[in-house]
């Protein structure tokens, strides 16, 4: 079981990461759940604040039920020494007013900013971190 957290700033951004471990696709910050969550909401947020860095204080939940719902197959990764499996993913939406989220450093990973009023695909996000801008959106 894992989940989602889309972070949306000024009804306009989405803050999706390139994680390494999966090829450097595309993806809002998520993971799996702990023992210690006690629900999918407190998963998310300590998933956002993992993956982003940013202090869950600055942002703020849009509703309580699910974005969006998936189950899929996940490649094995013999790095890590997992099998092929499945994943349920459990998505929220979360907005923030304040939080720079151009500016994130992802533990090293790639993040980058996608603006759903765009209709070209994303481009390359520096290997710093975040770009200041936002990339164009997923068709």
């Amino acid at each position: 079981m894992t989940v989602g957290a889309l972070l949306v700033r000024q009804h306009s951004e989405v803050l999706l990461v390139r994680p390494k471990a999966y090829g450097g696709i595309l993806l809002q910050p998520g993971g799996h759940l702990d023992e210690t969550d006690v629900t999918l909401i407190d998963a998310a947020v300590r998933e956002l604040a993992e993956e982003t860095g940013l202090d869950p204080s600055v942002v703020a939940l849009e509703s309580p039920n699910p974005v969006y719902i998936e189950y899929g197959p996940v490649p094995a990764r013999p790095v890590k020494d997992e099998p092929a499996h499945f994943h349920l993913d459990v998505g929220y939406w979360f907005t923030t007013a304040t939080a720079d989220i151009g500016q994130i450093q992802v533990r090293g990973e790639r993040c980058s900013l996608v603006s759903p009023r765009r209709s070209r695909a994303p481009r390359r996000a520096p290997d710093r971190g975040c770009t200041s801008r936002p990339t164009r959106a997923l068709n």
